[in-house]
C-alpha cells in the first residue's frame, strides 16, 4: 500500500520487466496530498509490450518467442551473453536508474542507485537507494518496503527458474529493479529475452568512457519501444539498458515528446568473487508488518467504517467518455479499485483484478478500476501496455476517492446487489485475488 498524504521523490525507476517487457517510471512526491489523496505531481510513463509465452522451459528452441527475428549477429552476441551469465558462481553490481522526460510540457528527471550481489545458483540481495530491499536467503524470498517498514515473503526455488516460474511479485520486482540480476538468476538468459522481444539485431558499437560496447537493439513485441542493451565484449554482461518510450508515447497519444529515455546503468560489475554464505541471511527488521497478514486482516484506517453501510453514489466517466452512475448498477456485485500509475503494489494488483473481470463478467459482477487524478492518455497507455481489459474510471479530482475514504492506494471495495458495502482491502498481497474472488462469489449468492 501507498499511503496518499505524505509521499516524497524517492525515484525514477525504470522497469525493464522480463516477464511483461514493461517499462515503468515509478514516482512519488514529498507534498501533502491529504486533499487529493491518490495525485502524484510527476506523471509516470508507460511503454510495453506483453511476453506471450507460459510453457517456458530451459531450451532455447521452445522458449523463444514464435515471433522473435534474430539476426544473426545478434544471434552470437546473445550465445556469449547465455554463456556468460549461466556460467557466473557469483555478481557484484553497483549501478543507477535514471528516467528523463520531457512530454506534453511535463519534465521529470530522477536518479536512483542501487547495489546488488548474487551468488549461484538461488541467493542474492538488491538493496535500491530509499525504497526496496529483495532478495534470497537459499530458502525465502523476501522484499521490504523501508518507507512502510514491511515486508513479504515466500518459498525460493532451490535452483535457478524462469522469470514466469518465479512467485508474484518476485518476478516483476527482479525485473523492475535489475535486468543484469534477473539474467543471472534465469536457467536461459537468452530465451528471457528471445522470447520477450519482436525482432532482436546488431547495433553499431556504443563508446561508454572511451570503452567500446557491443550494443543490441531490441524491438517489443507490440509497440515501437526500442531497447539497447550495451554488453561488455570483455565478459559478456550487461554494461547499459536504455529504453526510448518517445515513439510509443507518441503513438498512444502524446503530442510533443521532447525527450523519454530511461537508462539501467551499471557502474560497476564483479563476477566470480566470493561471497559469503552468511551475507545473504536476513530477518525482519523489529517492528516490521507482514504486507500479506496487512492485506489478510485489512489495515484500513477510516476505509473500514464503510463496511456494512451504503456505497457512496458517484458519477464517473469511463475511458470511453461514457458515464457510469453506481445507483444504475444495484443489483449486480460491483469491485471497485482505487489505483494510479505510479502505485507500484496497484500495479502489479491489476493483473488479478483483469482475471477476475474477465471470468466472472458474464455472471454480472462488475469490475471497475477508478484511476486517481491521472491524465486520459497516461491512463490509456498504461492500459494498452499491460494488456489489459478490464473498464477504467477517470477519478479526475479524487472526489470519489475521498467519499470512499481513500488514505492508500491500492484500495480495493466490494459492493453487494443491494449497494452495501460487503468488504474493504487497503494494500496488496499474494492471497489479495483469492480473497476478492472468495468475498464476491459470496455476494452474487446473497439476495438482492
Amino acid at each position: 500500500m501507498i499511503r496518499s498524504t505524505r509521499m516524497k521523490v524517492v525515484a525514477a525507476i525504470a522497469a525493464l520487466s522480463l516477464a511483461t517487457s514493461s517499462v515503468v517510471i515509478l514516482a512519488q512526491d514529498g507534498q501533502d496530498h491529504s486533499q487529493q489523496p491518490a495525485a502524484a505531481t510527476t506523471k509516470a510513463a508507460v511503454a510495453s509490450a506483453q511476453a506471450t509465452t507460459k510453457e517456458a522451459t530451459t531450451k532455447e528452441a521452445t522458449t523463444q518467442h514464435a515471433d522473435a527475428k534474430v539476426a544473426p549477429e545478434a544471434a552470437a552476441v546473445l550465445a556469449k551473453l547465455r554463456d556468460a551469465y549461466t556460467g557466473l558462481s557469483s555478481l557484484k553490481l553497483d549501478g543507477k536508474i535514471t528516467g528523463e522526460f520531457d512530454v506534453d510540457g511535463q519534465k521529470a528527471d530522477e536518479k536512483v542507485t542501487f547495489t546488488s550481489t548474487f551468488s549461484a545458483p538461488n541467493h542474492f540481495r538488491h538493496d535500491t537507494q530509499g525504497d526496496a530491499q529483495l532478495g534470497s536467503t537459499g530458502d525465502k524470498l523476501y522484499v521490504y518496503i523501508k518507507q512502510r517498514n514491511a515486508y513479504l515473503s515466500a518459498d525460493a526455488p532451490k535452483q535457478k527458474v524462469m522469470s514466469d516460474d518465479l512467485p508474484k511479485p518476485f518476478a516483476e520486482l527482479i525485473g523492475q529493479q535489475n535486468l543484469s540480476l534477473a539474467l543471472a538468476l534465469s536457467p536461459d538468459p537468452r530465451a528471457e529475452l528471445t522470447r520477450s522481444y519482436g525482432t532482436i539485431n546488431k547495433a553499431a558499437d556504443t563508446t561508454v568512457d572511451g570503452k567500446p560496447y557491443t550494443t543490441l537493439e531490441l524491438t517489443a513485441v507490440e509497440g515501437k519501444t526500442v531497447t539497447r542493451l550495451l554488453v561488455d565484449p570483455a565478459t559478456n554482461l550487461l554494461r547499459r539498458a536504455t529504453l526510448d518510450l518517445a515513439p510509443d508515447l507518441l503513438e498512444r497519444g502524446a503530442k510533443d515528446v521532447k525527450r523519454a529515455v530511461v537508462t539501467i546503468d551499471y557502474t560497476t560489475t564483479t563476477p566470480g568473487e566470493k561471497l559469503a554464505g552468511e551475507q545473504f541471511a536476513w530477518t525482519p527488521p523489529a517492528g516490521a508488518s507482514d504486507a500479506a497478514a496487512t492485506a489478510d486482516t485489512g489495515d484500513l484506517g477510516p476505509a473500514g467504517e464503510l463496511v456494512g453501510s451504503p456505497a457512496p453514489d458517484f458519477t464517473l466517466a469511463g475511458m470511453d467518455g461514457k458515464d457510469v452512475k453506481l445507483a444504475d448498477l444495484k443489483g449486480s456485485v460491483v469491485v471497485l479499485d482505487f489505483w494510479a500509475t505510479w502505485c507500484g503494489p496497484c500495479v502489479m494488483s491489476m493483473p488479478g483484478l483483469d482475471r477476475i473481470h474477465q471470468a466472472m463478467k458474464e455472471q454480472g459482477v462488475k469490475v471497475f478500476a477508478v484511476n486517481q487524478a491521472e491524465d486520459k492518455e497516461l491512463v490509456q497507455g498504461f492500459l494498452t501496455s499491460k494488456n489489459l481489459s478490464l473498464p477504467v474510471l477517470l477519478d479526475t479530482q479524487s472526489k470519489v476517492g475521498e467519499a470512499y475514504k481513500v488514505q492508500g492506494i491500492p484500495q480495493t471495495v466490494v459492493i453487494g446487489k443491494d449497494g452495501t458495502v460487503r468488504k474493504v482491502w487497503v494494500g496488496a498481497g499474494p492471497s489479495l485475488e483469492e480473497q476478492i474472488r472468495t468475498t464476491v462469489t459470496e455476494a452474487l449468492k446473497a439476495a438482492k
